[in-house]
C-alpha cells in the first residue's frame, strides 16, 4: 500500500513539474488542425424607440404588444376566412364594429395572413380598461393594397377580454367614445 501511495505522489509530482517523454524532452499535446469559416459581417440589429405612457412598464408593454398582435392577426384571419362571427367577436362596441364591417368584404388578400409584423411604437394611454397606442403594421405582400403604416388604435376591456374599440387620433380613452353619440 505504501508503494502505491509513493507511486501516486511521484506521478503527481512529475505532472506538476511538467511531463517529459522517455528522451527527456517535454511532452506536448498533438497539434489539432483548425479550419475557420470565412468571416462575414453581420449588420447591427435595428433598434426602435418605444415611448411609454407614464403608467406603462416594460412588462406591460410586452403585454400590450401581445394583445394588439393577437387582435390584429385574428381580425385579418377572420376576414380571409370570411368568418363574420369571429370578426364580430373581436370588437368592443357595436358602433365601431358597424363601421368596420364595411371593410369585411373589401380587403383582397394576395396570400393567407399568417404572422406578420405588428409593432407598438408608442403607448398613448394605458389604464385598466382602455389602451391606446400607435401601432405599426406591414401588410406588404399580404393584402392587395398592403403596405407599411402607422395608426393610432384603441382597445377596451370587455368582460374578461380585450376588444378593438377605435382607430383614429381623436380619441385616446379620455372622455366619451367618439362614436357613442
Amino acid at each position: 500500500m505504501r508503494h502505491r501511495i509513493a507511486a501516486l505522489v511521484l506521478g503527481f509530482a512529475a505532472l506538476a513539474a511538467g511531463c517529459t517523454t522517455a528522451t527527456g524532452t517535454p511532452a506536448t499535446a498533438p497539434t489539432i488542425p483548425v479550419t475557420l469559416a470565412p468571416t462575414t459581417t453581420v449588420p447591427p440589429p435595428t433598434t426602435t424607440t418605444v415611448t411609454l405612457a407614464t403608467t406603462t412598464t416594460v412588462d406591460r408593454l410586452t403585454e400590450i404588444q401581445a394583445i394588439f398582435e393577437d387582435l390584429e392577426h385574428r381580425r385579418l384571419q377572420a376576414i380571409y376566412d370570411q368568418d363574420e362571427a369571429v370578426f364580430r367577436s373581436l370588437y368592443a362596441n357595436e358602433e365601431y364594429l358597424s363601421a368596420s364591417l364595411l371593410l369585411f368584404d373589401a380587403i383582397l388578400f394576395i396570400t393567407e395572413p399568417g404572422l406578420y409584423p405588428v409593432q407598438v411604437v408608442e403607448v398613448v394611454s394605458d389604464n385598466e380598461s382602455c389602451v391606446s397606442v400607435i401601432v405599426r403594421t406591414d401588410l406588404t405582400g399580404i393584402t392587395e393594397h398592403g403596405s407599411l403604416g402607422e395608426k393610432q388604435q384603441t382597445i377596451e376591456l370587455v368582460g374578461t377580454g380585450w376588444g378593438i374599440s377605435y382607430t383614429g387620433e381623436d380619441w385616446d380613452c379620455a372622455g366619451p367614445h367618439p362614436l357613442s353619440g
